[in-house]
């Protein structure tokens, strides 16, 4: 049994002042008590920070670790996608242990689940071994309608091969799924699976983007975007990733219509591609959805969520330590929907305890200097 206390808590809900966290001796949450600082306790541990559950990178591409470093910033969205189209994604030794260094990383920055993008099988020994827990997004895209049925096809082998794991078939983007090939994800979805990933207003010229690349039998009755997004189940549970050139009716739009959704910010990524940062004003008024990503080694030259949360305060300083914490917490778990396992100190959970030190306490400010201290 251990007695961590701290400055303060954070549970996943709230911050709690004066308490002591109590844990088994194989990491599973017993109870928050009140402690009193003037009081030494036997066999309490202080921490001169804040403690708080382990960190969910909700969207990640962990089988692109070996282009860290690879790729040049700030060229817009179609820079981007030209450079990606230039790399060799064949599955080989070298891809594979700088995932595993990836995966380490994460883990040591306080990352205890994640959503991942899988585009192959290359990450599925080094999750055998992990310690993250990993949902995997089965990403499929194809613009030729004729080629849908292959490109299922080879989904539904990844989708077999991850048999043991959590798992979904999901869309890549608006603009690289083709009609045929959007239909067959959604069927599958609406009978097998609630849980599926987008990658959402990622360019100012994506509705450019989608009429020009997009053919087949999409019919653009009113606006183009959302002629697409309507072909996702409203009943499923949506992860809407990056949203850097989301507006106010595109936002409306997509909270009037799931109600299980989530706003998925990777500000780092963000600055990478098109040097911006998400329009953070408007998706605060959906606050409990927003969760945090870090995108891949592709966009980003760190794994860390608190990293995010550093940038992303930085900008908007007016959002409190609570909202961040809440983003890269128990919101992160919700939209994964593991929130009965990780995101919270829920009684009888292991949801892993970090310390985040350097704070300023005084108003309750991340700094420039604050790290991750891993305590379970």
């Amino acid at each position: 049994m251990r007695k961590i206390a701290a400055h303060y808590i954070f549970d996943g809900f709230k911050l709690i002042k004066n308490s002591v966290l109590i844990v088994s001796d194989d990491g599973k949450i017993c109870s928050i008590e009140p402690f009193l600082p003037q009081k030494e306790l036997a066999g309490v541990e202080f921490i001169n920070g804040v403690l708080c559950p382990g960190f969910i990178n909700v969207h990640a591409h962990l089988e692109l670790s070996f282009l860290k470093g690879k790729l040049k910033p700030s060229g817009g969205l179609e820079h981007f996608i030209q450079q990606m189209k230039q790399v060799n994604r064949s599955v080989d030794s070298q891809k594979i242990e700088a995932a595993k260094l990836a995966d380490s990383e994460m883990f040591d920055e306080g990352i205890v689940a994640c959503g991942d993008i899988v585009n192959t099988d290359l990450t599925l020994p080094i999750k055998e071994k992990s310690a993250i827990f990993y949902h995997n997004f089965i990403e499929l895209y194809s613009l030729i309608d004729s080629k849908a049925d292959e490109v299922f096809q080879h989904g539904l082998q990844l989708y077999k091969l991850w048999e043991k794991y959590s798992k979904s078939i999901t869309y890549h983007a608006p603009y690289s799924v083709s009609y045929a090939l959007f239909q067959k994800i959604s069927e599958f979805n609406n009978v097998s699976n609630d849980l599926c990933s987008i990658h959402f207003y990622e360019s100012k010229r994506e509705e450019q983007l989608l009429q020009q690349w997009q053919s087949g039998n999409w019919q653009w009755s009113h606006h183009p975007t959302w002629t697409i997004i309507e072909q996702i189940p409203y009943e499923n549970r949506v992860l809407f990733v990056h949203n850097t050139f989301i507006d106010e009716k595109s936002f409306n739009f997509i909270c009037n219509r799931f109600k299980q959704r989530a706003w998925v910010l990777c500000p780092s990524s963000n600055l990478f591609i098109e040097n911006t940062m998400p329009p953070l004003h408007l998706l605060i008024k959906d606050k409990e959805n927003i969760c945090i990503g870090t995108d891949s080694y592709a966009s980003n030259r760190r794994l860390s969520i608190l990293n995010e949360l550093k940038l992303l305060s930085s900008n908007f300083p007016e959002i409190e330590l609570i909202d961040w914490l809440k983003m890269a917490t128990i919101q992160g778990a919700k939209a994964l929907n593991i929130q009965d396992k990780f995101g919270s100190f829920k009684n009888g959970t292991n949801p892993g305890v970090l310390a985040l030190m350097e704070m300023d306490l005084l108003n309750l400010k991340l700094t420039d200097e604050t790290y991750i201290k891993r305590i379970l």
